[in-house]
């Protein structure tokens, strides 16, 4: 955690993308309505339209409610590593302290493996692979493939 930011979780807020100039206000806002004001960092890159910022919150809990309350936040995601590279991306979530992770890797667990990027499209084949360089999470699950 930065040292100068209150709360030990990072999570990567996912705007819509749609009306720019409202979301940081409502995300604000909903911060004071759970007590507190809002520090994030601002993404990387020039582009306003870049639909993800960092948040500093308190919980998975209040991200969560947040999120409920939000209309235009898509959703909140717990950061466990940042990097360049797949390899350094492999060394900071290998790094992630694993009782924090430990509810997230239960077999009793739930997940969905989604790839996205802001300003960039990829294929299938490259969705896959990229998917597929995560196998070094430890993940315990019974794999369920919808159609």
């Amino acid at each position: 955690p930065h040292p100068s930011f209150p709360f030990p979780m990072w999570f990567l807020c996912y705007f819509v993308s749609q009306w720019l100039d409202f979301r940081l206000p409502e995300l604000q806002s909903l911060c004071r309505l759970h007590g507190f004001d809002l520090e994030c960092e601002p993404p990387e890159g020039p582009s306003e339209e870049n639909p993800f910022i960092r948040v500093n919150l308190p919980s998975e809990a209040v991200a969560r409610s947040i999120s409920q309350r939000a209309v235009l936040v898509r959703g909140f995601f717990e950061v466990w590593g940042e990097a360049r590279t797949r390899e350094e991306l492999r060394e900071a979530v290998l790094a992630y302290p694993r009782e924090q992770a430990a509810q997230h890797l239960r077999p009793e667990s739930t997940f969905k493996i989604v790839v996205d990027g802001f300003g960039r499209r990829y294929s299938v084949e490259q969705q896959r692979e990229i998917i597929e360089s995560l196998s070094y999470i430890p993940w315990q699950y019974v794999r369920r493939v919808d159609r």
